[in-house]
């Protein structure tokens, strides 16, 4: 139904596959816009499992496809020449169920995949062809497929059950063709394959194959299982999705000895690319004692990495503290006198650190601007409120509200200090360049030795990734001004970046002086967790939440359940924290590492995927930094799309140079793609930096045991 030709592209010097429907093949006007419409929908997909379209050609005579040229076999040559070890038919299957879920997150079905659609690389990855571009237009008789009006659907071998028999079909359709193909895969034979078309089409609809279990005694029976959900009659018994599919293979890959046996273009693939940094992406421990799982390692990152965070909106509560506290009296300048004493035990209970949950505080003062719309001080406690709670949440509408606030407060009194000093907060969270601008006015309007430039100095090199500068503007800050604020900003710096000890000492000297300080209680028991004792970081967690359900107690009491192994109660903790705080991605990313621990794959799935969308949403508002990045990269990396995901790292380590945290995600990253050199280039970096030994003795980084710099490093006492 096609013609196919290797072509040179001049413009850009390179080999290129140009496809076009066979020559005096009809076409009607609607069967061609039917041809481009989904040749466009096509080209926007991106993957390593898939052949990229370049360009399409319109012609009278009939469209052609500009493809990228792949080198390799084809599945079927390779079956051909007899069943594959169960490892690599397992890696191929999982490399499908990759460009599957791509396509289908795409919205797009490939309605014909079977063995002559797949390449194998020299390098023994899969690529599929074909990607639901060219429905074929006319059927010839020599040619096994299914017409419907005038367009093919399939191959009939390949079909599922609803396309044999003429039915709609969905993403399931394709799960039924991947399990067509890893049974052809381990038993070297179609499962449904009859002496001729109407044969076949009756085994797909009504026959179930014998198991694989069966046919070949070297099958695990997990694997023999999964092919047979995946050959369900009824669609609503297969995987609901391929996220789902690629869990249950990585799972079976994982527990597959690498030995002789495995074909060349299997140890090749380990080698390279795929197979170190998918075999060891399993769910689970792979013993009892053997270390953590993947899910237990992000967790450290997570709590490492999280102080950055929380930081910002520690210094925002006030970002600007004062030589001496402001009057009452100009606070309370133009406010109704009935509002005059909640406003002032608001702020009495966020400026001691005892307002543990700010929603209902933030009620407050967002009632008490809207009825005193003069009163200066409401708008900007309301803008500190605001800006936490977004930095909290990250749900969009308190970033608008306190932009909004901001903008009200100029109007009331545009060259205020303190006004000045919290629209750089907001800035910094979407707006750098006007933050700079900013900081360049606080400067012309105060002296350079002033702790309000040192502070909002301070945040903006941090910002910018220059952390031991912000360390050094902090601390100077301190000696002018030791309010609690920016102490454990310091402190929650210096953990950040490896100095767990420096940062309890001053942690532990804010606690004696303000023992109900919850923000300085709280940065100490995450710096427990994240560098010492998870049962301990349990029960100081526990206690923060007795007073309060809060968001970031929950986040990281879930965290040390799920290290001690307790996953039920971490995912009920994350599902509660989920509810107070709906848009953030690392609770989404923590939840699904639950569930995955749980069997939940489907949810598991689902969530990554909210969690990816959830940073993209935020980048609509600001310029990336380095902790989204890192958690676009974990979620890049459990969902397949590797290359993506070793770029996102690289940019976070720009942009946070020197950082231990993101050194140990970042070695993470690359020991899930395969790349041994900066896995170990940025591992070394991390363990210099503070980040204990055992967070590297995870599965994940299994991959890199039988490297003798990880030996030396990790392995060695």
């Amino acid at each position: 139904m096609g013609e196919v030709f290797l072509a040179w592209d001049e413009l850009l010097e390179r080999r290129v596959a140009i496809k076009r429907i066979r020559q005096g093949s009809p076409q009607t006007h609607d069967q061609r816009e039917r041809f481009r419409r989904e040749a466009r929908s096509a080209a926007r997909l991106s993957h390593s499992a898939i052949v990229q379209i370049h360009e399409l050609i319109p012609d009278l005579a009939g469209d052609a496809i500009v493809m990228e040229y792949v080198e390799g076999t084809t599945l079927g040559d390779r079956i051909a020449r007899g069943p594959l070890p169960v490892r690599e038919a397992l890696r191929l299957a999982r490399e499908i169920a990759e460009g599957l879920a791509a396509a289908h997150a795409a919205g797009l079905i490939h309605r014909d995949l079977k063995p002559e659609n797949v390449i194998i690389t020299p390098q023994g990855q899969a690529k599929i062809l074909d990607f639901g571009l060219v429905k074929p237009v006319h059927a010839e008789a020599e040619d096994q497929t299914l017409t419907r009006k005038g367009i093919l659907l399939g191959t009939y071998c390949s079909m599922s059950p609803e396309q044999a028999s003429g039915g709609d079909v969905d993403q399931r359709s394709d799960l039924f063709s991947l399990g067509i193909l890893l049974y052809e895969m381990l038993s070297g034979h179609a499962p449904f394959r009859g002496d001729n078309p109407l044969a076949t089409l009756k085994r797909v609809i009504a026959d179930r194959p014998p198991a694989l279990s069966t046919v070949r005694d070297s099958i695990p029976q997990g694997v023999s299982d999964l092919v047979d959900r995946l050959l369900a009659k009824n669609r609503d018994d297969r995987p609901h999705s391929a996220g789902t599919v690629i869990r249950m293979l990585q799972t079976l890959e994982a527990s597959q000895p690498i030995s002789s046996s495995d074909s060349v273009s299997e140890m090749v693939t380990a080698d390279l690319t795929k197979l170190a940094r998918k075999s060891e992406r399993q769910t689970r421990p792979l013993t009892s004692t053997g270390g953590m799982s993947i899910n237990r390692r992000r967790r450290h990152v997570v709590a490492a990495g999280a102080v950055a965070l929380v930081a910002v909106g520690l210094i925002a509560m006030p970002i600007m503290t004062r030589r001496a506290p402001q009057k009452p009296a100009g606070q309370l300048a133009n406010l109704r006198e009935e509002d005059a004493d909640a406003f002032l035990l608001v702020q009495r209970r966020i400026d001691s650190g005892e307002a543990g949950v700010l929603g209902p505080e933030f009620e407050e003062i967002d009632r008490i601007v809207r009825e005193n719309p003069r009163n200066l001080g409401s708008h900007l406690l309301g803008i500190r409120i605001a800006l936490k709670l977004y930095q909290s949440s990250r749900a969009p509408l308190y970033l608008d509200r306190a932009v909004d606030l901001v903008q009200r407060a100029k109007a009331l009194s545009p060259h205020n200090l303190d006004l000045l000093g919290l629209e750089l907060q907001v800035d910094l969270e979407n707006n750098m360049p006007h933050a700079t601008a900013v900081l360049d006015e606080l400067k012309k309007l105060l002296p350079p030795d002033d702790p309000r430039v040192l502070l909002a100095t301070a945040s903006l090199v941090e910002r910018q990734g220059r952390w031991q500068e912000a360390m050094q503007y902090l601390t100077t800050a301190i000696e002018k001004d030791p309010a609690w604020q920016n102490r454990v900003k310091l402190a929650q710096l210096e953990a950040h970046h490896g100095l767990a000890n420096q940062a309890r000492d001053l942690l532990k000297a804010v606690s004696s002086e303000s023992p109900g300080n919850i923000w300085a209680q709280e940065t100490l028991a995450e710096i427990e967790l994240s560098y010492g004792n998870a049962a301990e970081a349990e029960r100081l967690f526990l206690e923060l939440t007795k007073s309060s359900q809060r968001r970031n107690p929950l986040t990281n009491l879930g965290q040390a359940q799920f290290f001690l192994g307790h996953y039920e109660d971490a995912m009920k903790t994350y599902r509660s924290a989920l509810d107070l705080a709906p848009y953030n991605p690392t609770i989404l990313l923590d939840l699904a590492d639950a569930e995955v621990e749980l069997g939940h794959f489907d949810d598991a799935w689902s969530h990554y995927q909210r969690a990816l969308e959830r940073v993209q949403e935020t980048e609509r508002f600001r310029k990336a930094r380095a902790p989204d990045l890192l958690i676009k990269a974990q979620c890049l990396a459990r969902l397949g799309k590797n290359s993506d995901a070793e770029k996102m790292a690289e940019e976070a380590l720009r942009r946070s140079p020197g950082s231990p945290a993101a050194q140990y995600q970042a070695a993470l990253v690359f020991s899930l793609s395969g790349n041994h050199r900066s896995a170990l280039k940025n591992l070394k970096s991390a363990l210099d930096g503070g980040i204990p030994k055992s967070w590297f003795r995870c599965p994940v980084f299994q991959v890199l045991a039988s490297e003798p710099e990880y030996q030396r490093l990790i392995v060695s006492t």
